[in-house]
């Protein structure tokens, strides 16, 4: 014969109702582990966004420092094209 204790634990309401905790409970784990993953990913979006900046400003350095190095050349070789006409 089933104790009172056991009929307590075998009836369907207290199982739903444990089961409804449970499921509770996963619930705001899987939403805190999503919500620090949100968070990381954001980190990770705002720290390739500065390297893209910094590498950005580092190609940019260089092309304007080849501009002027190629404007350099073109200037010498104007004025040396400009001595030899004279």
């Amino acid at each position: 014969m089933k104790t009172n204790k056991t009929k307590k634990m075998d009836d369907p309401v207290l199982r739903v109702a444990r089961l409804l905790e449970s499921f509770e409970a996963e619930r705001q784990q899987f939403r805190e582990r999503t919500n620090l993953l949100i968070k990381t990913i954001d980190s990770n979006i705002r720290e390739t966004d500065k390297a893209l900046d910094r590498v950005d400003a580092d190609i940019t350095k260089r092309e304007e420092e080849d501009l002027k190095k190629l404007d350099q050349i073109v200037n010498k070789y104007l004025s040396e094209e400009e001595e030899k006409k004279k």
